[in-house]
């Protein structure tokens, strides 16, 4: 008898056993240490061990063996320390999840953070040395999983955040587990290769393998959730520190040079708009009136107050967060009631100061609603700058993008903590300059700056910057592929990111790769205050059956290569 037949058969047994008036569940038990009961133990759907029919490798959009034979994989994911474990729990471990079927286990995280809960030896300031004991525990537990007929899917650079320790001068001022910068800056894809080498090329003293070498390594994932167009399109790529950003303007320059030729020709093909200032649009606008016609969202734990004189002798607007909000956007404040026109540059001025260095972000929505899509859309501005104690000028101009009418409002959301803000001198005004070439700046010189966002450049200029990134994004994947594939030797599939990361350029990025990965989780836990915040989220408790359109296989369908 067949496995499939006899699953069946004992499912119609059950079935036809049971009274048709009963309707209690029957315990359905799974214990937590030990062998499983033959009823429930699945482990024989596993060929023992992983690797026994060869590498895994793409054939016709699935996966095969060695022998030709097509693989299906079942897994989970083992994150920071759980990687680590003892002897005898990476035994009861890999039993365990052999018993339920599971094949593979995606290893995640395993980059962040010192041992004992990640790789990096804490003898050294520095995320260069793997910890001996740490990869001996990896090195057994990934053999105890390989005998139990379970694969390998190791994510190189996950969360692993670069510091000055590692040559990163104002590492603090870059994205956080080095979003976006790890796929440009020289020396981060340089140490991101190292650390691929020091692990892959590594021999498992259990297995008698290296890495690259092994069989029951199924994938190897290059940046897990990593795009810098990700972060490019909706404008959360500030300015960087100058080393930094200076490389980003580098191959900006250089992908014009080969566009354009010079200076000229750039403005040409950006049609930039410059405007003469309007009508100031803000009303209250020096605060000489505290804070009438500004709106705070949550007042219980956001005050505003008249400060005088602190500003150059000039009214301020005194903003004290008293406590963290319920949701992540609570503390914002901003004047409702303005009419902005389509396709319209503006300019909004303003001075800021800070008890400690924060991060705001300024944006110009919606004042209600759309009534299509639910959201209090943006139209026009949303950037994020970094205010700290000494006063300082900010101006941003932006392109009105499909306000409605007299129903739209400009203001800051402040970082849901503790803290205190001091607003002066704002202004509103239609008007301003948009897209060509900032005086000053030149292709001659390798000097123009990146755009920060599509509503503060023209439609050419924004299409172009695009173009560089994916070209930036391109060579960096493709280089690394490369590296591991043809430097080390591995031998199994191996992609960039996941293909959501990027937009439609993520499909065309991983489309390069040897499969495609996706992430798609219902109902994902919500933290309503900071990140990851383990006392405050919350899961929503409604069934994916009601929500075809989002549910977690139509967002895998949307994503298929």
């Amino acid at each position: 008898m067949s496995p499939t037949t006899f699953l069946a058969s004992v499912s119609l047994l059950l079935a036809i056993s049971l009274p048709a008036a009963e309707t209690r569940m029957v315990p359905f038990l799974i214990p937590s240490v030990g062998d499983f009961p033959d009823a429930v133990n699945v482990s024989w759907l596993n060929h023992r061990p992983a690797g026994k029919h060869g590498f895994v490798k793409v054939r016709d959009g699935h996966f095969v063996l060695g022998n030709g034979e097509r693989i299906r994989f079942l897994g989970g994911g083992l994150i920071r320390a759980a990687c680590f474990p003892s002897h005898e729990q990476a035994t009861a471990l890999a039993k365990r999840l052999g018993a339920t079927g599971f094949n593979l286990v995606r290893v995640h995280h395993i980059d962040t953070s010192y041992a004992p809960k990640g790789f990096w030896d804490p003898a050294f300031k520095d995320k260069h040395h793997l910890d001996a004991g740490q990869l001996e525990r990896f090195d057994f537990l990934v053999n105890a999983l390989r005998k139990e007929g379970v694969y390998l899917n190791i994510n190189l650079h996950v969360s692993r955040t670069f510091t000055e320790a590692d040559g990163f001068p104002e590492a603090k001022k870059l994205p956080g587990m080095g979003k976006g910068v790890t796929i440009f800056l020289p020396r981060m894809i340089e140490l991101q290769k190292s650390y691929a080498r020091d692990l892959l090329t590594h021999l498992n003293p259990y297995t008698g393998k290296r890495y690259v070498d092994s069989p029951a390594l199924a994938a190897v994932e290059t940046n897990n959730e990593n795009s810098l167009l990700g972060l490019v399109v909706p404008g959360k790529l500030p300015r960087l520190p100058d080393r930094y950003e200076k490389v980003l303007t580098g191959h900006w320059n250089r992908w014009l040079a080969k566009r354009c030729g010079d200076s000229a020709a750039v403005n040409r093909r950006w049609s930039g708009v410059n405007e003469p200032p309007g009508e100031e649009l803000l009303t209250n606008a020096t605060f000489t009136k505290g804070s009438e016609h500004w709106t705070g969202e949550s007042p219980e734990v956001m005050t505003m107050a008249r400060a005088d004189g602190i500003a150059n002798g000039k009214p301020a607007l005194h903003i004290r967060c008293l406590k963290p909000g319920k949701l992540a956007w609570t503390m914002q404040m901003h004047q409702i009631g303005l009419e902005l026109k389509d396709g319209k540059p503006y300019t909004f001025h303003f001075q800021m100061r800070s008890a400690k260095p924060a991060k705001v972000q300024t944006v110009a929505r919606l004042d209600h609603a759309h009534p299509e899509s639910g959201r209090f859309e943006v139209v026009g501005l949303n950037r994020p700058f970094q205010v700290g104690p000494e006063w300082q000028d900010y101006s941003f101009t932006f392109l009105a993008r499909k306000p409605r009418g007299k129903g739209n409002r400009i203001g800051f959301t402040f970082p849901n903590q503790k803290g205190e803000f001091w607003l002066a001198n704002t202004s509103l005004k239609p008007g301003g300059r948009i897209g060509g070439i900032t005086p000053g700046e030149s292709l001659e010189a390798g000097t123009i700056r990146r755009p920060l966002g599509i509503a503060e450049s023209t439609a050419a200029q924004w299409r172009d910057w695009i173009a560089c990134v994916c070209e930036i994004e391109s060579t960096y994947f493709a280089e690394m592929r490369r590296f591991l594939k043809e430097d080390l030797g591995v031998k199994c599939p191996v992609i960039g990111s996941q293909v959501s990361y990027g937009g439609i350029y993520g499909a065309l990025r991983e489309g390069t790769m040897d499969y495609g990965d996706m992430h798609a989780y219902w109902q994902h836990p919500r933290f309503l205050g900071r990140a990851w915040d383990m006392r405050n989220w919350r899961v929503a408790n409604t069934p994916m059956v009601d929500a075809p359109e989002r549910s977690t296989l139509a967002r895998l369908a949307r994503h298929r290569l």
